[in-house]
């Protein structure tokens, strides 16, 4: 079997591809590393429930621990009630109401007026598929398709 010779001469890289293999390299870790993420979580997630275990109900008891819930769910209940609340408020105050202001259809005359052309050739632009609009000094320069 014929012997293989690996000559490595970094020093003859590029500075492009020493950024290339650099990012690849990066990317491909970041990648690996999400990947491996779900079992970092599980690990996270058994390691948080032994200090819950140890701090709320081990140390303090599972009267404290009930008292804590009442707790929070007494706060979650009030918080809920006050943004319904509030929510209702707004709906009383200021939900029946509209506040749009429609604007009058564009008549081809005020078309006319802008674009500086008949209301004729507005209307037949209107009816056309398609229209190019360009502008110099002279003015608009139209060309329709169709």
């Amino acid at each position: 079997m014929p012997q293989i010779c690996i000559i490595d001469k970094p020093d003859l890289k590029s500075k492009g591809r020493k950024l290339s293999e650099m990012s690849i390299t990066t990317f491909i870790w970041l990648l690996w590393l999400w990947l491996f993420l779900p079992v970092v979580n599980i690990l996270l997630c058994m390691v948080g429930a032994q200090t819950f275990y140890h701090t709320l109900i081990v140390d303090t008891g599972y009267i404290d621990l009930f008292t804590l819930a009442r707790r929070m769910g007494l706060t979650v209940i009030m918080v809920f009630i006050i943004m319904r609340a509030w929510g209702y408020y707004n709906y009383w105050r200021f939900g029946r109401r509209n506040k749009r202001k429609n604007l009058p259809d564009a008549t081809p005359a005020k078309i006319s007026e802008i674009f500086r052309l008949s209301p004729d050739e507005i209307v037949t632009l209107q009816a056309s598929k398609e229209v190019t609009f360009s502008f110099n000094k002279e003015g608009p320069v139209i060309r329709k398709y169709g």
